[in-house]
């Protein structure tokens, strides 16, 4: 998954992915880095997210696939008082 839309705004979705040699921070359908253990594979995309973020000022979330759907590890967003950006954790299974 590489969007959802939100609103009138895409938003970018940074997937965890996983294969038989580790977990893969893909964007789009390009693999950013693989081989990875999975805590690092979160840390790092987190780390992607936010960095996209900041610098399109658009909304980016962390994703990965679940039992039930896909579940968002990270989403960031403007603030709501428009002050500047925020990370928000959100573990919440959306539908497949």
């Amino acid at each position: 998954m590489s969007g959802v839309m939100q609103g009138d705004v895409c938003m970018l979705t940074i997937s965890l992915r996983c294969s038989g040699y580790g977990w893969s921070v893909c964007r789009h359908d390009a693999a950013l880095f693989s081989q990875l253990p999975l805590r690092q594979a979160i840390e790092l995309a987190r780390t992607v997210a936010r960095d996209e973020h900041r610098r399109s000022r658009q909304p980016v979330r962390v994703e990965m696939a679940g039992a039930r759907g896909h579940v968002v590890l990270a989403r960031f967003a403007k603030a709501d008082d428009g002050q500047g950006m925020h990370p928000a954790l959100d573990t919440r299974c959306t539908g497949a």
